[in-house]
């Protein structure tokens, strides 16, 4: 049987929720009440297959908004760890398997500064908000060289 995030959202305990939100980026974590709340309404299990299709589908092509994308993605994943306790998540989808997911997501222009990401060691401990935080910086000066270029 495949493992789910059914249980009931007040059974799966406020140390899950508060570990989840104390690690996100103030950009995320003021939407985390709201979340919930809908979440409970809507049935976790439910939302869960909801996101994680949301999931599957966001990606990117060339010349589309890589930001914008990144921080769907992100917004996505804390979506899913809100309301998926961690243990439960994990036989579903680590961190580190989320952010290979990150690096398919884009076009083939990506490939290179991906490759280095994954490949530098310093890195390889990166917390998923951090490894995003590093994409958007990539982005931001890939923007900047394109304007000086200009």
């Amino acid at each position: 049987m495949s493992p789910t995030c059914a249980s009931s959202p007040s059974t799966s305990g406020t140390n899950d929720r508060t570990e989840a939100t104390s690690t996100m980026p103030n950009r995320l974590r003021n939407n985390a009440d709201d979340i919930t709340k809908r979440d409970v309404q809507k049935g976790v299990t439910e939302r869960l297959l909801d996101f994680m299709l949301e999931l599957d589908h966001l990606r990117v092509t060339e010349g589309d908004d890589i930001i914008t994308h990144l921080l769907a993605l992100e917004n996505t994943w804390e979506h899913i760890n809100l309301i998926c306790p961690k243990d439960k998540l994990d036989a579903l989808m680590t961190d580190d398997l989320f952010k290979i997911h990150i690096a398919i997501s884009l076009p083939p222009s990506w490939k290179t500064f991906t490759s280095t990401l994954f490949d530098d060691q310093t890195k390889d401990h990166l917390n998923v908000h951090d490894f995003i935080t590093e994409y958007i910086r990539e982005c931001e000066k890939r923007e900047a060289g394109d304007e000086e270029a200009a």
